[in-house]
C-alpha cells in the first residue's frame, strides 16, 4: 500500500554519496592527495617513533658534578664575555698564533661577507686585521695549519657557493689567496694523513658530491688522491684505532661514519653494525675522555625543524672500544643533588 504523502527520509550518509557519484571529479582529483599526505604523516610518525624508542631504551650518560667534603675548597670558575667585530654572520672560527707573537688569534669564517683574522694583543683585546676576501663568501668551516713548512699556521676556508680556498701566510700578518680546492664544503679539517711530515686536506662535502682528500706536497702543491663517501657532514681527524695513521671521522643527519685509513691513501668505510645508530648529528670532536687510551667521539645534534616529535634527537657520545668498534650513550647535564 503506498502512501503518496509520505516522502521516505535521506539520511545525511546517503545524500552524502549520491552527491559523491554526481561530482565524482574533484573526488577522484583530491583523493589521491589526501592518501599521500596521511602516507607521508605516518612514514614521519613512525620514523620519530622508533628514534624516540630506540632513545628510550638506550643508556644516558648523565654528567654530575662530584660532592665535596665539608673541608674542601670549592674553586668556582669566572668568564668575562670579550666582543670582537661587528655584527656578522659567522659559520665558523678558528684560533692559532697566525703573527708568531705568541698569543692566539682569532680566524672568523662568515657568510655573506668577508671572513676577517682578529690580532690578540694577548691581553684579552682582539684587532681587526686582514680579510680574507674573493669570489666566494658563504663561508662554512675554517682550519689552520702550517701547510708549507715555512712555521706560520695558513688558513683553509671552505665555502658552499664555490671553490674552498688556501691562503698563504707569510707570518708578518699578511695573506695570500693562492690555492683553490673545488667543490661546494660543508666542513674542513687538516691532519697529515699519509705520515710525510705535512698537513694534508679534507673537504667534506654536500651529499650530492663526493667528500675528498687533498695530499699536500709540502711545497705547495694540493692534489686529489683519495674520495670518500657521498654523505659529507662535519668532518674530525685522528687515529681512532690505534694503528699510528690518521683517520676521518664524518657525521651528518644520518649518523657517524669512520673512514679508516691504511696509511697509504686508501680510505674505507667503517661497517655499520660497529657503530650504533645517531641521527641529525651535525658537530663533531674527537678526544680520549675516559682515559682508556682511544679517542672518542662526541658529536652534537639538531632537530628536523619541520617535525615536532625530532626534538628528542640527543647530542651523542661515541666511546672507542678499540677495535673499530664503538658504544654509545647520550648526553644530559644535571646538577648534583
Amino acid at each position: 500500500m503506498s502512501h503518496p504523502n509520505v516522502s521516505t527520509p535521506v539520511l545525511p550518509v546517503q545524500s552524502l554519496f549520491a552527491r559523491l557519484r554526481q561530482n565524482s571529479w574533484p573526488c577522484l582529483l583530491i583523493l589521491p592527495t589526501v592518501i599521500a599526505f596521511v602516507l607521508f604523516l605516518c612514514v614521519l610518525v613512525n620514523a620519530d617513533a622508533r628514534s624516540l624508542a630506540t632513545s628510550l631504551e638506550q643508556p644516558t650518560l648523565t654528567v654530575r658534578s662530584a660532592p665535596l667534603s665539608a673541608n674542601a675548597t670549592v674553586v668556582t670558575p669566572t668568564f668575562t664575555a670579550q666582543y670582537f667585530g661587528g655584527p656578522k654572520n659567522t659559520t665558523s672560527v678558528a684560533v692559532g698564533d697566525l703573527n708568531g707573537d705568541g698569543a692566539l688569534d682569532i680566524v672568523q669564517g662568515n657568510s655573506g661577507e668577508p671572513s676577517i683574522v682578529y690580532w690578540n694583543d694577548g691581553a684579552g683585546g682582539f684587532v681587526a686585521g686582514p680579510q680574507l676576501s674573493g669570489v666566494y663568501s658563504k663561508t662554512t668551516s675554517i682550519a689552520v695549519g702550517d701547510l708549507n713548512g715555512d712555521g706560520a699556521l695558513d688558513i683553509v676556508q671552505g665555502n658552499s657557493d664555490g671553490a674552498s680556498v688556501v691562503y698563504w701566510n707569510d707570518g708578518k700578518g699578511g695573506f695570500t689567496r693562492t690555492i683553490e680546492l673545488t667543490g661546494s664544503t660543508k666542513s674542513v679539517a687538516v691532519g697529515d694523513l699519509n705520515g710525510d711530515g705535512v698537513l694534508d686536506i679534507v673537504l667534506s662535502n654536500p651529499s650530492w658530491s663526493l667528500s675528498v682528500v687533498y695530499w699536500n706536497d709540502g711545497k705547495g702543491s694540493l692534489a686529489v688522491t683519495s674520495t670518500l663517501g657521498e654523505q659529507g657532514g662535519s668532518v674530525a681527524v685522528g687515529d681512532l684505532d690505534g694503528d699510528g695513521v690518521l683517520d676521518i671521522a664524518v657525521v651528518n643527519t644520518w649518523g657517524l661514519v669512520v673512514y679508516w685509513n691504511d696509511g697509504k691513501g686508501k680510505f674505507t668505510a667503517s661497517d655499520p653494525r660497529s657503530i650504533p645508530f645517531c641521527s641529525y648529528l651535525t658537530s663533531i670532536a674527537v678526544g680520549d675522555l675516559d682515559g682508556n687510551g682511544t679517542l672518542d667521539i662526541v658529536a652534537g645534534a639538531n632537530s628536523l625543524p619541520l617535525w615536532p616529535m625530532s626534538n628528542s634527537a640527543p647530542n651523542c657520545m661515541f666511546w672507542n672500544k678499540g677495535r673499530r668498534e664503538f658504544t654509545r650513550t647520550f648526553l644530559s647535564v644535571q646538577k648534583a643533588i
